[in-house]
């Protein structure tokens, strides 16, 4: 009953705000932004989004910053800008070491998890999914670990094992501590991957109620962690003359730009692009580059003769 729900949540930012409850507000906006996440109306809950960062950088709310950090993870992914999503996500994680916040790192984990895998990272996303279900395990965050499955269950799919990703996602539908939104994500995937499977497969996915969750997470860590364990090398070092990683096409543009002085702004302009992505582009650019700053990049640009 989302709108239901906005009405109960708007009235609470009025008592909030004329009390003068930063934190109260920030918790009330950042929902805010769920619910017209969750309802498509994304530039509603961009609007959100901002009044609740506008509060965040008057006020020392570590909290309320992971949550607020991950809120726009989630609006960056369905939006499908994947690079943006994994580096707020990654900043949400980073977060919770201060926190504490054990359900927080591991929703973050699954988050950066996606973003990586839609951004076609897999390895990477692997590793980030691993992390969430052995989170899971250490506390028995039971949704934590069903969403992770249910993640785990798009991976498979995606490597066209249609069999195992339709039980781990029967396994979710079916357990009673997934969340509406697991379900949802599970029941789509179940309707992708049904087409792919024999009549006597489709028999085979729903699993005996006995299986816990405990079990699948454990079986999934030890699944993962050898694809995981074969791509650790840094794919970002520099030495003086050559990029282990090339810069994409739409990165050197980006440095282009940022080489003829450039702001942000008036790149993500020239691009057609959002300011965040051209932000994440900046990111993975310093990345490769092995450097701090866009004076630095420009220099490293010229020196490996990239413009």
């Amino acid at each position: 009953e989302l709108e239901t729900a906005a009405e109960y949540l708007e009235e609470a930012l009025t008592v909030a705000r004329a009390h003068g409850k930063a934190p109260v507000t920030v918790d009330g906006l950042n929902a805010l932004a769920h619910v017209r996440v969750t309802q498509r109306d994304y530039q509603a809950a961009q609007e959100y989004y901002e009044e609740a960062g506008a509060v965040l950088a008057e006020y020392d709310l570590l909290e309320e910053t992971v949550q607020h950090l991950a809120g726009r993870g989630r609006l960056a992914l369905v939006q499908g800008e994947y690079a943006a999503a994994g580096l707020l996500y990654r900043d949400a994680v980073a977060m919770t070491r201060q926190t504490g916040d054990r359900l927080e790192r591991g929703r973050a984990l699954i988050g950066q998890a996606l973003a990586l895998h839609e951004a076609g990272y897999d390895d990477e996303a692997g590793q980030r999914l691993v992390e969430a279900l052995e989170e899971g395990l250490s506390v028995d965050l039971h949704p934590v670990l069903l969403d992770a499955v249910s993640v785990a269950a798009g991976r498979y799919a995606s490597e066209r094992d249609f069999a195992y990703a339709a039980q781990l996602a029967a396994f979710v539908q079916r357990h009673q501590a997934s969340t509406a939104e697991t379900k949802q994500r599970s029941a789509a995937l179940l309707a992708d991957v049904t087409p792919h499977l024999s009549s006597e497969a489709l028999e085979r996915i729903w699993p005996d109620e006995s299986v816990d969750i405990a079990s699948v997470a454990r079986r999934l860590i030890a699944d993962l962690t050898p694809v995981i364990e074969k791509s650790t090398e840094q794919v970002y070092v520099v030495d003086s003359q050559t990029l282990i990683e090339p810069l994409s096409e739409r990165e050197l543009q980006v440095l282009r730009l940022v080489a003829e002085g450039r702001s942000n702004r008036e790149i993500g302009r020239e691009l057609h692009i959002a300011l965040g992505t051209v932000k994440s582009h900046l990111h993975r650019i310093f990345q490769k580059l092995n450097v701090q700053s866009r004076r630095q990049a420009a220099v490293r640009s010229q020196d490996l003769k990239l413009l």
